[in-house]
């Protein structure tokens, strides 16, 4: 996959002029060699630009440019426990039929330049199967793994299967107590109730894992604010004073509170310093 080619220099271009360098976004080749934490935020970085220049290669040599130029590819953020999805359509016009395919990509999954060059080339099968094929079911068909085993012909690199088995690198993990069992679940927020939900496997109790950073330490838990300690010593007492309040009048009520109650505490440490300035005296 190579960058855009930088335009030529016409003929007539006057070399003691200054002009604006031609800035193309960054290849596939600097996001191998970098580090892993950098290699992820490039990734994230030029993911789109990769993402159409993979499909015009992938379409040129494998598909031989059947599918759409414009073919819709997006990223997805909804998409959480699998790599992408190949939607497709039919419309009739007149008497033809018109076959259109759209390909999905999961943010949280195709988190790198492998499983994106393996997650496209999958969906594009699918999609070449319904629109050059005309065919959708079974969804992993003949029609299905003859694009595959071309996809894998052009580049032996790549292994096309039935289905996405990439590990998904949650942010919290909740893990079952019960010894026996000890069931780990993923999740991308705090879905999970420690309180209310137990384990789907022996209806134990969960716990959440200590959250440990890339290189394998733990994250320090911040303490909370002298705020947040208020707020939570006085909610309960605010909210029941004033039972048809909404969040946001309850919070304004304590926000307004903790403000007076620190310009008090203020004044009187000024007053207790002025008192012993002039006992000093």
């Amino acid at each position: 996959m190579e960058p855009p080619p930088t335009p030529e220099t016409p003929s007539n271009f006057n070399e003691s002029v200054p002009r604006t360098p031609f800035r193309t976004p960054q290849s596939a080749t600097l996001i191998y060699s970098a580090t892993k934490t950098t290699a992820a935020r490039h990734f994230k970085k030029y993911r789109e630009h990769l993402t159409r220049e993979l499909f015009h290669e992938y379409n040129r040599k494998v598909f031989d440019g059947k599918l759409p130029k414009e073919m819709k590819i997006t990223w997805s953020v909804t998409l959480k426990t699998t790599a992408g999805r190949a939607i497709s359509h039919r419309q009739r016009y007149a008497d033809e039929w018109s076959y259109t395919s759209r390909v999905e990509l999961s943010t949280k999954v195709v988190d790198n330049i492998d499983r994106l060059r393996n997650t496209l080339a999958h969906e594009l099968c699918h999609c070449a199967a319904w629109i050059i094929n005309h065919i959708s079911r079974p969804a992993h068909g003949a029609e299905f793994k003859y694009w595959a085993q071309k996809v894998m012909k052009v580049y032996p690199d790549l292994n096309i299967t039935t289905c996405h088995s990439y590990e998904i690198a949650y942010k919290y993990y909740f893990e079952c107590v019960n010894p026996v069992c000890k069931k780990v679940y993923g999740r991308h927020s705090k879905s999970i109730d420690t309180d209310r939900h137990a384990c789907g496997v022996c209806r134990s109790k969960l716990r959440e894992m200590e959250r440990l950073k890339k290189d394998g330490t733990p994250y320090k838990k911040r303490e909370p604010n002298k705020y947040q300690l208020f707020v939570k010593e006085n909610f309960k007492r605010v909210k029941d004073s004033n039972p048809y309040a909404t969040q946001a009048q309850i919070m304004s009520m304590l926000s307004t509170e903790y403000k007076q109650k620190t310009t008090q505490e203020s004044k009187d440490v000024d007053e207790l310093a002025n008192s012993i300035q002039q006992i000093e005296l």
